[in-house]
């Protein structure tokens, strides 16, 4: 109801209003992290590389409830991308084990990283070993997991974890909590509009 009403606030303002660009009201969905079912727990993860070609990783395990569970984040060295994503995919899972996470629903913002580890896609060359790791050795020892590509908007909070690791040297593992640019990340997921 309310975006309804902003809705037809915004027509109003635009038809009182012109600009040069036009934007389709009817064209917004909302986008936003929604919490597994009770008895499981959803891993989302994000890579993240500057432009010096430094890379870090993040992850963040949560419970149905939507309570933190661990996030992490650590410095990876000098990378692509990709190699980024697969790496704190694979520390997020082994976390999760570590943790007896047994049942999991697995997110990430990578398309192809989720392609591959769903068999969808080929990997490429530089990540074969790690999607091997997980397909072999890591995603056999849970009782269910299931992997999903969702939007960067449904992911903030995995990407401000990730961007911590930018500026910390050491590891950094939170218990129960997240960290404070994360909760501020969490609490936009709640409601997005794009």
């Amino acid at each position: 109801m309310v975006v309804h009403a902003a809705a037809a606030a915004e027509n109003s303002y635009r038809a009182h209003n012109p600009t040069h660009m036009k934007c389709p009201v009817g064209n917004y969905r909302l986008i936003r992290w929604l919490p597994p079912l009770e008895n499981k727990f959803e891993l989302n993860f994000d890579g993240s590389v500057k432009h010096d070609g430094m890379a870090v990783a993040g992850f963040v395990i949560r419970n149905h409830s939507g309570s933190p569970v661990v996030a992490g984040t650590r410095k990876i060295g000098s990378t692509a991308v990709l190699v980024a994503e697969y790496t704190v995919l694979k520390d997020g899972l082994l976390h999760a084990l570590h943790l007896n996470c047994s049942n999991i629903l697995v997110e990430g913002d990578s398309k192809l990283v989720i392609d591959c580890v769903n068999k969808i896609s080929d990997p490429p060359w530089k990540i074969r070993s790690l999607v091997r790791d997980i397909h072999q050795d890591i995603s056999s020892m849970f009782e269910e997991i299931s992997f999903y590509h969702i939007p960067h908007e449904a992911n903030l909070v995995a990407d401000a974890i990730a961007s911590l690791g930018h500026q910390s040297p050491d590891v950094i593992i939170w218990r129960d909590k997240l960290p404070l640019l994360a909760c501020s990340a969490f609490n936009l997921t709640n409601l997005i509009l794009v």
